[in-house]
């Protein structure tokens, strides 16, 4: 089985994987005011009356802005939930929505290292009890424990057996549901990638590859996926698969914080391509969003891991010399030391 070219139209993914125009004009602040309007003319509970949450959140996590933005849904669920009305109302053809941007959310509450690990798990849960009425997201239920596994918790003795045996406690069929099956790919895709099961990530990714993008809403899938699995496929001897799957990348993914992790494996992949000015021009062009103070620490971490594994094949080279190369090994060490101190801080209770 192998990535090839695909006869497609690569200008409308482009335009799709890029977001609807909406996303990228509202601001955190625009948008709270657009909802408190909203409540305040319908009410807290209005019958399909939370579009406007959905919208706050989808800006949210296209923006790179949860940690504003988490919280304050959080604290909304739990008022519902103390007034017997925790579910979410909304027209049943936009249900779907909710196991696009929630769950998206709620996976950046995870990666926060200032929210204490209980706390995340209570929220997560809290979440999932939302939609425990919605017969269009049962897929979520099964699809949050893995992410918090990739987030949260170290591999188990089961994990570690069943990967020695070649079979992962993972079902890798695609469930009909409400939420978007690019996405849902994406997120088990990563967590065999995280569990060490390469063959297998490649091989779920690779059922996906004629779907179209998941509409002018997300622009994750497949962006992502396709660059975690850029240094497996290379790995692999499996190269003409890889630039293609570049290929697409350089179509489908502009610099944005919400990129920064994926970032990090496209510098990596490009030094290993010896395209080494391209690797630095990307990391320099990444830089400043990693260090934003409102950019996502899991994805700023993510991003420079990627940078310290460019850095090491660029200094093995004849770029090893180069000033702005040494200034990006330095900026590197510190701020992983920086962040990895966060998280080996991060209260458990």
């Amino acid at each position: 089985m192998a990535w090839s070219k695909r006869s497609k139209n690569w200008n409308d993914e482009h335009e799709s994987g890029d977001g609807a125009e909406w996303i990228h004009s509202t601001s955190i602040d625009q948008a709270l005011n657009e909802l408190r309007k909203a409540w305040k003319e319908k009410g807290l509970y209005a019958e399909a009356g939370d579009w406007e949450v959905i919208k706050l959140a989808h800006i949210a996590v296209m923006r790179g802005l949860t940690r504003r933005v988490t919280p304050w849904i959080v604290r909304l669920l739990e008022r519902r939930e103390a007034d017997g009305k925790l579910r979410w109302f909304l027209e049943e053809r936009v249900v779907g929505a909710i196991g696009i941007s929630m769950v998206r959310l709620f996976a950046a509450h995870l990666e926060d290292p200032s929210v204490p690990v209980k706390k995340a798990r209570e929220d997560v849960a809290l979440f999932l009890r939302s939609i425990e009425g919605l017969d269009d997201l049962k897929s979520v239920h099964s699809l949050m424990p893995l992410i918090i596994a990739t987030r949260l918790d170290p591999p188990s003795e089961e994990v570690r057996l069943a990967k020695r045996a070649g079979k992962l406690p993972l079902r890798t069929d695609m469930e009909s549901s409400g939420m978007c099956s690019a996405a849902h790919r994406q997120w088990r895709v990563e967590y065999l990638l995280a569990m060490g099961a390469e063959e297998e990530a490649i091989e779920l990714a690779h059922k996906g590859r004629s779907e179209k993008p998941c509409g002018d809403t997300c622009a994750f899938a497949p962006h992502s996926m396709y660059a975690w699995l850029l240094e497996p496929l290379h790995r692999r001897g499996r190269k003409d698969e890889a630039r293609v799957l570049h290929d697409r990348l350089e179509t489908l993914m502009v610099p944005r914080a919400l990129y920064l992790n994926a970032m990090g494996h496209r510098a990596h992949y490009l030094a290993l391509e010896d395209r080494m000015d391209e690797a630095v021009f990307l990391l320099r062009t990444m830089l400043p969003m990693a260090q934003n103070a409102e950019a996502s620490p899991w994805q700023a971490l993510k991003f420079f891991e990627g940078c310290e594994r460019a850095l090491s094949v660029i200094c093995a080279s004849e770029h090893a010399a180069s000033n702005e190369v040494a200034d990006l090994v330095e900026v590197t060490h510190l701020s992983l030391q920086s962040l990895r101190l966060q998280f080996a801080n991060r209260a458990k209770e």
